[in-house]
């Protein structure tokens, strides 16, 4: 899990792009596991899988509530599983915290990325925000404030 401040505009739409784009990308976020019918697992690749964003909107709160919220949301994400059958082993999670700054908490399952591999797709996914964004949204800064 890990979870990183961005000073930044959010733009839902090109968020969203952006992540689509990835998944179409790299076959590694559309990968499952078949571990029952197999005398041993088997990877498989699909076609295409979704990479699903959830949106919380923490603008209203104090910092020492956003600070709370985001500490039950990363104990949460540490200890929620995958289900390995189902692509993709990727949850995406965004946490508005004013109008030009959020939060995005990333939880993978290491059979599809290590630490390397989500630092790289991480940074693919902010370029890509970046040239699908609009001006205001194109000026980004990024803080890491967990990481496991």
């Amino acid at each position: 899990v890990s979870s990183i401040r961005v000073q930044s505009a959010f733009d839902e739409a090109a968020f969203q792009q952006a992540l689509s784009g990835l998944c179409a990308r790299h076959e590694l976020l559309r990968t499952s596991f078949e571990l029952a019918a197999a005398r041993q697992a088997l990877q498989l690749v699909h076609r295409s899988a979704a990479i699903p964003l959830r949106v919380d909107d923490w603008r209203g709160l104090g910092a020492a509530e956003q600070q709370r919220l985001l500490g039950v949301v990363l104990a949460e994400e540490r200890s929620q599983g995958f289900d390995v059958s189902v692509a993709p082993l990727l949850r995406v999670r965004l946490h508005r915290l004013a109008e030009d700054v959020f939060q995005l908490t990333l939880a993978d399952h290491r059979a599809v990325l290590d630490g390397w591999s989500a630092a790289v797709l991480t940074t693919e996914l902010f370029q890509a925000i970046v040239a699908t964004s609009s001006p205001a949204a194109s000026a980004v800064s990024v803080e890491v404030v967990s990481s496991e």
